[in-house]
């Protein structure tokens, strides 16, 4: 009997302690139709805002994207849903997500893409490879690293983090600089990684004043306990 108080207290408070996992939209960037093998940049009609970087490779080239690569688009492999964004230098992909009172991690895939060199129609010698990149929600950092892998993507957790209720933005940016300017006819780097499946996995606290009314919920609860026992 008082273990079903208890449940009916918590249930009242609204105090469920269990953790969810919150619904980005498109977290496998799987809505947008790319054509096979191929790639589209700055995509619409998805959650992502997909912001490009400051930079382009040359006077003759669009700046640097971010954008939804398919199968060996841009040279990813393994995408394990065939689709996966990639960032570009220093371009970012976005979404805001509404939270209660929770702690939150982060769960994603991670692949970077495979090094190489070669000369654009410029003669710049051109680098690629694996971009850095940051995860942010809001201010607060979660994640930031270079992935180690080119062949397959990774799975990556976030330690949690605490935030108040409210609304975020969920912020992927490259970090590698792009910037060409002091590089004519010496080496550019291009890098690029791919991120997938993003999910936010959030587990809802209480709010100060629910506690406070769950220990005196309590309270009360064992006064009923320990009259009952004095009674019989």
């Amino acid at each position: 009997m008082k273990n079903k108080l208890v449940g009916a207290l918590l249930v009242l408070l609204g105090v469920t302690g269990h953790a969810s996992a919150q619904v980005l939209i498109d977290p496998d960037f799987s809505s947008i139709s790319v054509p096979a093998n191929s790639e589209v940049m700055a995509p619409a009609g998805t959650g992502w805002t997909f912001t490009p970087s400051p930079y382009s490779e040359d006077a003759n080239s669009a700046p640097n994207e971010a954008g939804v690569a398919n199968g060996t688009g841009q040279n990813m492999n393994n995408a394990p849903g065939g689709q996966a964004a990639y960032l570009q230098n220093e371009s970012s992909i976005s979404q805001d997500v509404t939270l209660p009172q929770s702690t939150v991690s982060l769960t994603f895939e991670l692949e970077g893409r495979t090094p190489q060199s070669y000369a654009d129609n410029a003669q710049q010698e051109i680098t690629t490879g694996q971009d850095e990149i940051e995860i942010t929600l809001g201010s607060v950092l979660l994640y930031e690293g270079t992935p180690t892998n080119t062949s397959s993507f990774d799975t990556i957790t976030t330690l949690p983090a605490g935030f108040a209720a409210g609304t975020y933005q969920l912020t992927i940016s490259g970090v590698t600089s792009g910037d060409p300017t002091n590089t004519a006819n010496g080496t550019f780097n291009d890098t690029m990684t791919f991120v997938d499946n993003v999910t936010l996995n959030v587990t809802v606290t209480p709010e100060p004043s629910s506690t406070a009314m769950l220990v005196l919920g309590g309270l009360v609860l064992g006064g009923i306990t320990l009259r009952r026992r004095f009674v019989q």
